[in-house]
């Protein structure tokens, strides 16, 4: 079956494809949700916390595009 054929008799009725979901799409919900949070979290951080409490969040935990890091990978 074509995913252009026309589900309908209609000019605009809806073809196949337009029903098909695209698995490879990103989950632009998930993806907003999560940079709000962190934008929180990172705010949260800078006005509670002092700059070496921040540093060490931030390493460990990865934030910021950091890599987790522990002692053993500390450099």
């Amino acid at each position: 079956m074509s995913l252009n054929k026309r589900l309908g008799f209609v000019e605009d009725a809806a073809e196949v494809g337009d029903l098909m979901e695209d698995v490879q799409a990103p989950d632009i919900p998930s993806t907003v949700i999560q940079e709000m949070e962190n934008a929180q979290l990172h705010e949260a951080i800078e006005r509670l916390l002092p700059e070496r409490a921040q540093y060490v969040l931030v390493r460990r935990y990865g934030l910021d595009n950091h890599e987790p890091a522990t002692l053993s990978k500390a450099q």
